[in-house]
Parts: C-alpha cells; sequence; structure tokens
C-alpha cells in the first residue's frame, strides 16, 4: 500500500493469525475478470477441476451450497438461476463476487467498511445491484 508517497507495508495489520485467508489485493475489475474467466473458459482451470469445485456434497441441504472455495446458489432473488459467488467479511471491509453463467455475467462489489450501519447499507446495495443486473438480463 503506497500513503504519501511511501510503500506501507500493512501485512501485520491483517494477517488473519496466518490463516489462509489473509489480505488479498486486488480490483473489482481484476476479480470480476478472475470469476468470468474460472467459469467461462478453461484457460485458468480445467473443465474436470472446475467441475470438482463445484461439486456440492448431497448432503449439503441448503440455498447457498458452498463446493471447494466456492459457493453453488440458486438465486436467491427469486429468478432460479444457478451461479457461482465468493464472499467475505471482516473489520472494515465487505467483498462480493459473482458469476451468472446463464448471462456470462459477472458481479463485483467492495466496500471499505462493514459492521452496524455499514452492513445495512453494503446489503442493500448489493441487492440493488443484482436486481438491475436481473432485470436486465430477463427482459431480454
Amino acid at each position: 500500500m503506497k500513503r504519501f508517497g511511501r510503500t506501507i507495508d500493512t501485512f501485520p495489520w491483517y494477517r488473519h493469525y496466518d490463516l489462509a485467508d489473509a489480505g488479498i489485493h486486488s480490483t473489482p475489475a481484476d476479480l470480476a475478470h478472475f470469476i468470468r474467466t474460472l467459469f467461462s473458459t478453461d484457460a485458468l482451470l480445467s473443465k474436470r477441476i472446475g467441475a470438482v469445485m463445484t461439486d456440492v456434497p448431497a448432503s449439503v441441504a441448503s440455498a447457498s451450497e458452498y463446493g471447494i472455495g466456492i459457493y453453488v446458489q440458486h438465486n436467491p432473488w427469486g429468478f432460479g438461476l444457478r451461479w457461482y459467488t465468493h464472499d467475505g467479511m471482516d473489520p472494515g471491509y465487505h467483498a462480493d463476487m459473482m458469476y451468472l453463467p446463464d448471462f456470462d455475467v459477472a458481479i463485483v462489489l467492495l466496500a471499505n467498511g462493514s459492521m452496524g450501519e455499514a452492513t445495512q447499507i453494503y446489503e442493500e446495495l448489493i441487492t440493488a445491484v443484482v436486481d438491475t443486473v436481473l432485470d436486465r438480463g430477463v427482459s431480454n
């Protein structure tokens, strides 16, 4: 991270106690490109590995089923569509990355804020974005 022209090492502030989910630095455009490429081509993974990532055990009975690193959802917004997502939230940020294969569209929302009112605003915003995309996609 750069601040006032100098590089600041943010690792000590955000290292998640040495767990695998320590901080990632990216942009919404890069994340959208990543998730679309992950599921619409075999440029990153073979189709076989992609199928393994999205294979949800039959014992999982949920609207939001977790494969290997990816949630395989059947649209919680009511259109019955399948999509792939990964999200995250910790103090100070929210992140959602979604790919809807039926529309070949990726949706990414990142926010520098979480907890309390920030969470409420974020949830309203992500719902509005998805509703807009689905309204346009369903009517086309």
